[in-house]
C-alpha cells in the first residue's frame, strides 16, 4: 500500500487532525502521522448515594460529583518513511516520564481548521502495533483526559 501524498497525511474523516505536545516540548509527536480512526470514551460523572434514614421514599438519593473527562485512543497508521512517533527520552532528567502533554483534535471546515477538543492528556498506552498481510501497520494511541477539556463537552 503506497503512503498517501502530503496533503492528505493527518487526516481522517473530512479532514480531522491529531496532535500531542509532550510537556516541556515543542514538537508534535504526531506529526508525521496519519490516522484511520479516533474514539473517544463518554464523560463519566460520579454518583454519591446520598440516602439517609430521613429519606421520604423507598427509592435511594444520589448526587453528582465529579466529572471524568474520559479518554481518547487514536489510531496512527505507521508510514516507512517517517519515523515511528515515541515519548521523547527523558532519562536524564529527574523526572522518570514525559508522557503528559497538550492533546488536540481539530477539523477541516470551508477552508478553516476547527477546534474539535483541546485538553491536557496523559500518555496511557502506546508502542504497540498490529499488522496484516498487505496492510498498513497500525499503532494505537491512548490518552487520558485531565481537567476540563476545551470542546466535545456536552
Amino acid at each position: 500500500m503506497s503512503t498517501p501524498p502530503p496533503a492528505q497525511k493527518r487526516a481522517i474523516a473530512l479532514g480531522i487532525k491529531v496532535s500531542f505536545v509532550p510537556t516541556g516540548e515543542t514538537k508534535d509527536i504526531l506529526e508525521e502521522c496519519y490516522f484511520k480512526s479516533i474514539e473517544r470514551s463518554a464523560i463519566i460523572i460520579d454518583q454519591e448515594d446520598m440516602t439517609h434514614l430521613m429519606t421520604d421514599s423507598s427509592y435511594r438519593e444520589f448526587m453528582s460529583l465529579m466529572r471524568d473527562p474520559g479518554d481518547v485512543t487514536v489510531t496512527a497508521c505507521l508510514d516507512p518513511e517517517t519515523p515511528i512517533p515515541a515519548l521523547p527520552d527523558t532519562s536524564n532528567t529527574v523526572r522518570e516520564s514525559i508522557a503528559d502533554g497538550k492533546l488536540s483534535i481539530s477539523y477541516r471546515h470551508g477552508g478553516v481548521q476547527i477546534p474539535l477538543l483541546t485538553s491536557q492528556a496523559n500518555v496511557m498506552e502506546y508502542g504497540g502495533f498490529s499488522a496484516e498481510a498487505g496492510q498498513v501497520i497500525m499503532q494505537p494511541w491512548k490518552f487520558k483526559l485531565t481537567g476540563n477539556p476545551i470542546g466535545g463537552t456536552p
